[in-house]
């Protein structure tokens, strides 16, 4: 019917590598420096920002499926299918509506400062979405997310929808949270 999207932000993802980069910069200087007592002490505080971008940065993800539509954000996920999705609006960035929820998607955000330099008029058109490959990464904002959910949507309903039987789905991040717990614990832990 069509490739699997995933949309989620470049520069995001480039400023986590960079800030991942300088962690590990940053942690091999102070063990190398002050030695291993100072970096146990110290450590924490360099990787608990760290997670903190990655998760602010990294984790926020919408995944437009043939099967469903997935939102990842930096505390929960969200799986809906096709039948439950019935439309999106723009609310300082985009938000899924669905049958049982609104969901609100921060993969896709507001088109603010650079992204507003690079639009002349009007809404930016949708880039072209090779529809030969299983799988393709965008970086879109939240208004051309909403359009393209617009489209695949309509696609689904010429397909035939089937009865909203199956639920919206809501999880915890669990790993990610319990990461960030660890390290947060071990700033308070005196070595």
């Amino acid at each position: 019917m069509h490739p699997t999207i995933v949309v989620d932000s470049t520069p995001a993802r480039v400023g986590t590598i960079i800030v991942a980069a300088l962690a590990v910069f940053a942690s091999a200087l102070i063990i190398i420096s002050d030695g291993p007592v100072v970096a146990m002490r110290s450590l924490p505080y360099v990787w608990l920002v760290f997670w903190a971008l990655y998760m602010l940065w990294w984790m926020p993800r919408l995944t437009i499926a043939p099967e469903q539509i997935s939102v990842r954000n930096m505390i929960f996920s969200w799986s809906v299918p096709w039948e439950q999705y019935t439309g999106a609006r723009l609310n300082l960035g985009l938000i899924l509506e669905t049958r049982e929820v609104d969901i609100r998607a921060a993969a896709a955000r507001p088109r603010t400062g650079v992204r507003n330099m690079k639009a002349h008029t009007g809404p930016v058109p949708l880039p072209f979405i090779d529809e030969s490959k299983e799988r393709v990464r965008l970086d879109l904002d939240s208004t051309q997310a909403a359009q393209l959910l617009r489209d695949y949507h309509e696609r689904h309903q010429e397909g035939g929808l089937g009865a909203a039987t199956d639920p919206v789905q809501k999880r915890v991040n669990v790993v990610p949270l319990l990461v960030a717990l660890v390290l947060l614990l071990l700033t308070f832990i005196p070595v």
